[in-house]
């Protein structure tokens, strides 16, 4: 399993990892590393992408093991053999654009959910746009610009940001139990991570 370097330090752009496997596929060659501060893709946000060594990463995946797959744009240096120690970079506008556009979506997702106890059911982060899928038929013009206001709000009020990560389901507080918590019992695995502004 990989360890996810971006989950306790998200801003992490550099770092030196080691190759732990070589996975050669018809869709091409990915290196896996004893750990990454590369976003995989997956839940609706696309890959990170940047430099292993002088290797261009091209994709992020994610395997059932936990693994997390660099796929690598064939260049004129040969791959590293198992062992090698690299040097990551991750492409900083890509990384940060995504992280700007992922927190705006949970802020978004959380004020119609205050609003109006609409449950985000899927979204999609885009190049140019951002799509939220949420659990009504029906959304009023007006409710989405109150929606917009209240995320708005939020922003503008400069609050701390805290990650909590729980472990079990008897870990998560009551508050935030309820229709999102969806997960099965194999995805405890790596836990529920939760994103707070604050209090929201």
């Amino acid at each position: 399993m990989t360890k996810r370097l971006y989950y306790a330090a998200p801003s992490l752009l550099e770092f030196r990892a080691v190759v732990t496997a070589i996975r050669r596929t018809a869709e091409g060659v990915a290196l896996v590393l004893d750990q990454t501060a590369f976003h995989p893709e997956g839940g609706g946000q696309p890959a990170d992408h940047g430099y292993l060594g002088p290797h261009r990463v091209v994709n992020v995946t994610s395997d059932a093991e936990g693994s997390i797959l660099h796929w690598v744009e064939p260049g004129d240096q040969p791959l590293p053999a198992v062992g090698t120690r690299l040097q990551g970079q991750v492409a900083a506008d890509r990384r940060r654009d995504h992280m700007q556009q992922h927190s705006a979506q949970h802020l978004l997702s959380q004020a119609f959910v205050r609003l109006y106890d609409w449950q985000t059911v899927g979204f999609h982060l885009g190049t140019n746009t951002v799509t939220i899928d949420l659990s009504t038929s029906r959304a009023e013009w007006a409710q989405l610009l109150a929606a917009e206001a209240l995320a708005n709000n939020v922003v503008f009020q400069n609050l701390p940001l805290k990650i909590n990560i729980y472990r079990s389901p008897e870990e998560v507080p009551a508050e935030l139990r309820g229709p999102r918590e969806i997960l099965t019992e194999g995805s405890w695995r790596r836990g529920l991570r939760v994103v707070a502004f604050g209090d929201f």
